[in-house]
């Protein structure tokens, strides 16, 4: 029996290893680019939409067109569309993006083939499919065109027996030269694409009411309509002031936030294009004047400063409440939704400072006394040493301390108060902070189930309730702040 050949067999599997090693990379190597051509041919619709200057709808021969008012209208990148027809106004970017996505990344559920078909029976498909010369005419149909002047162009045909889809035949064109009508393949397109197309005007508009930026906003007052209380908030050397009664600080975070919120109100419907005409004024009869709300804006370096003012109002129609909006820079007289109210309609204590104290007060308190009714002629010292808070009344729980001014940071006042039963303050904790260079005092009073609190240093004639959490963390005795005897501890 002749011995096997084991060099030719080691040589054989070490080819045949090279050989799957080199075929498998090449599979992986190049799959993605694989892929890729392949979900490209598959995209029919494909266009530049970096390049994309116009878009054409066509819906029962009535035309809406979008047209780019910038250089270019680059995807994700605030692009500015308007409309040009019907009407000429600011477009709804996020329906226009939509809308180009939708187009560009476009696949045919079923592509029918007509290149091998004589011309006489490609045309009597056409027309079984609605897409012949004499329909195109009249069928409905999308125009994009780029910058370089190529328009591609998609006619809808008739839908599909089945449903779901419908035929549809591609054309382009150059700027100066004829339509080619690319009629070899007809597509079956999935039904979103009419579904555009039976959008009314309304839904291509822009439906942001307010156009100014937050920045601009250099004060702003608003009426309430039914009280006729007015508020009016101030912005000086950056920073927001709230006029009701004395000047107050606001709470900067809540102006911003309002402005925000303002920006946000969008249009539902727009019910009358001008809100000043004779019908639209008779459709606000009977309605309920919420709030009127007027804004300063800074000058900038074409305009000076201008002001602009808006008007909410609330009307029940058809047992449903129904909320309208006017401003002074648009025509319209916009239906919104409800929320627009919560974003309108605000009271003074919405814009305050809830705070006691802030992180950098709390972070450079290095003195607390207290004083009052229960520590007698005495009152409570606390210092804080190389950070350690002590005291020389008492063994003190330095955490307990701690926990006091974490608390004082949080959002703890409830509600201001314009009246108030000042009897109760006879009994008192009075709460003195320092920083070495500033002095805050404040005082808190116990009534039924609240806490009541007044900032002594604010000058201002008003007291507010408190949250709950801080009657638990301040020291109403000595024994308090006491570190637990060691039996209590148990």
């Amino acid at each position: 029996m002749s011995q096997p050949n084991w060099k030719r067999t080691f040589y054989l599997a070490l080819f045949l290893f090279v050989m799957g090693t080199v075929s498998y990379w090449f599979e992986y190597r190049y799959q993605p680019d694989r892929e890729h051509r392949k979900e490209t041919a598959e995209r029919f619709f494909q266009i530049d939409k970096k390049e994309l200057e116009s878009i054409l709808l066509t819906k029962d021969q009535k035309k809406i067109s979008i047209h780019c008012a910038q250089e270019k209208c680059v995807p994700g990148s605030s692009a500015l569309w308007q409309l040009r027809e019907p009407m000429k106004t600011q477009a709804d970017l996020a329906h226009v993006e939509a809308l180009i996505t939708s187009f560009d990344g476009m696949k045919p559920t079923e592509t029918i083939d007509l290149s091998q078909e004589t011309a006489e029976k490609r045309q009597s498909l056409l027309k079984d499919y609605g897409l012949d010369e004499v329909s195109r005419k009249t069928v409905d149909r999308v125009d994009m065109t780029l910058a370089t002047g190529k328009t591609t162009s998609l006619y809808l045909g008739i839908p599909h027996p089945l449903g779901g889809s419908y035929f549809a035949l591609q054309s382009t064109s150059e700027r100066l030269g004829s339509e080619v009508i690319h009629d070899q393949r007809v597509y079956l397109i999935p039904q979103y694409v009419q579904n555009y197309l039976k959008n009314p005007i309304n839904y291509w508009r822009n439906k942001v009411v307010f156009d100014f930026k937050p920045q601009e906003v250099e004060s702003f007052r608003w009426e309430d309509q039914g009280s006729k209380k007015s508020v009016r908030l101030e912005k000086k050397e950056g920073k927001w002031f709230l006029h009701a009664g004395d000047p107050v600080m606001a709470d900067q975070q809540k102006v911003q936030s309002f402005l925000n919120a303002l920006l946000a109100v969008s249009a539902k419907e727009f019910v009358y294009e001008d809100f000043q005409t004779q019908e639209a004024q008779k459709s606000l009869k009977g309605a309920d004047s919420l709030v009127r709300l007027e804004l300063k804006l800074a000058a900038s370096e074409k305009e000076t400063s201008q002001k602009v003012s808006a008007s909410l109002f609330k009307k029940s129609v058809n047992k449903e409440f129904h909320h309208f909006l006017t401003y002074s820079q648009a025509k319209p007289l916009f239906e919104v939704e409800a929320t627009a109210v919560g974003r309108l309609v605000k009271k003074p204590k919405d814009f305050r400072i809830t705070q006691l104290i802030n992180q950098a007060q709390k972070m450079a308190a290095h003195k607390m006394t207290f004083s009052g009714k229960a520590f007698g002629d005495k009152s409570l010292v606390v210092v804080q040493k190389e950070g350690v808070w002590k005291s020389d009344q008492l063994d003190l729980d330095a955490e307990k301390v701690k926990n006091l001014l974490e608390k004082m940071t949080g959002n703890r006042i409830i509600d201001y108060l314009d009246s108030w039963d000042a009897r109760e303050e006879k009994n008192a904790l009075r709460w003195v902070l320092e920083d070495g260079t500033k002095k805050q005092e404040f005082i808190f009073w116990k009534k039924a189930d609240q806490l009541y609190g007044r900032d002594l240093g604010s000058g201002r004639k008003e007291a507010f309730t408190v949250d709950r959490l801080i009657q638990n963390a301040l020291p109403w005795s000595l024994a308090d702040f006491a570190v637990p005897a060691k039996d209590e501890k148990k």
